[in-house]
């Protein structure tokens, strides 16, 4: 609810506009708590910040080192009025208990509590702030050019380092930061498992997963395994699913044998068993020539395999197929596409 009520806001502000919120150090003191609750890191301790971004706009919140009695206090004597919302009483919900029933014993016991919350979020803030300074420029040594991690060397380091370095990368994705439970299963189940496995971390709607020497972060796909796309007309592009992009006849692809005339063209995503490849004297399994081309086991199944009939030709842009059909003629197929990634196999 809370994620629907902001984004109904996104959607009413102008361009240049910013969000004022009415947050107080009561509700600081509140977050900090549930915070502790949750067993959070010094990230989660440092509570609401004054300025965020909210998309493209900004949210500021003015009102963080005030009090709820000052703000009341202040409201009365200006006579203004608001709206009460009676499910803020319903202490079956975590932060009206808090608010309610725990912070009211705590400032009658210690009546600066409040502003000592306060200066605990600051702290831990700036602790937070000079850790991600070390760590921005620590991870560029790890990271390459589509911001894979490489973790080669990380077994000669201290894990407190590794497990900071790994939870930097993922908040680089724009993803909700991880907590430290999962943090813990990537350096134990994913980096330092068995090299002959292959572990995978599911996080919201992306994986993690390693592949030879690096940590790849992962949007999930549908399965395209069975998809069968016919190509009747070579003069249009044939568009590709789970945003793959498409395929184009033109003089700048790769070459391949053009089909005969007779025969289907057809896109699949899916071939098993040995194949014969140009430039090799026998056949091989394609687990194989997919491993010689240093494409992760997750994407094998998203690159597009050209088959004339049932005749596989090529894997686009890795490899060409010998078959025993001869063909007199080629053709330039181009593979247009928006993956970012450094990959040889990969061509535009």
């Amino acid at each position: 609810m809370r994620i629907k009520r902001y984004n109904l806001i996104y959607k009413h502000l102008y361009f240049d506009e910013i969000l004022l919120t009415g947050h107080h150090l009561n509700d600081q003191c509140e977050t900090l708590i549930l915070a502790l609750k949750r067993g959070s890191g010094p990230t989660g301790i440092s509570g609401m910040s004054k300025k965020n971004n909210l998309g493209e706009k900004k949210i500021i919140r003015p009102l963080l080192k005030e009090t709820k009695k000052e703000l009341k206090k202040w409201a009365q004597k200006n006579n203004l009025t608001w709206i009460k919302d009676f499910s803020n009483y319903n202490i079956n919900h975590d932060r009206n208990f808090i608010r309610h029933k725990i912070i009211p014993i705590l400032e009658k016991r210690w009546p600066f509590f409040l502003r000592n919350c306060f200066r605990t979020t600051t702290i831990c803030k700036q602790e937070v702030k000079l850790k991600n300074i070390f760590l921005e420029k620590k991870i560029k040594n790890f990271i390459n050019s589509s911001n894979d991690l490489n973790i080669k060397k990380f077994n000669q380091m201290p894990k407190e380092i590794v497990k900071e370095l790994i939870r930097y990368w993922i908040l680089s994705k724009n993803v909700k930061a991880p907590s430290y439970k999962i943090i813990k299963c990537i350096y134990k189940e994913v980096i330092f498992s068995k090299k002959d496995a292959n572990p995978k971390i599911i996080i919201q709607k992306n994986t993690i997963r390693r592949y030879k020497n690096f940590l790849y972060f992962i949007k999930n796909q549908e399965k395209i395994n069975n998809i069968l796309l016919f190509w009747h007309d070579t003069e249009k592009k044939i568009n590709l699913p789970n945003n793959l992009g498409y395929l184009v006849k033109n003089n700048q692809g790769i070459k391949i044998p053009a089909p005969k005339k007779s025969q289907l063209i057809n896109i699949r995503f899916q071939h098993e068993g040995k194949i014969l490849i140009l430039g090799r004297d026998k056949r091989r399994k394609m687990k194989k020539i997919w491993q010689e081309h240093n494409v992760p086991p997750w994407f094998r199944n998203q690159i597009p395999l050209l088959f004339y009939d049932d005749y596989f030709i090529s894997a686009l842009g890795i490899f060409t197929v010998i078959n025993e059909k001869k063909y007199k003629n080629s053709w330039r197929i181009s593979w247009i596409n928006k993956i970012k990634n450094n990959n040889s196999f990969l061509f535009y």
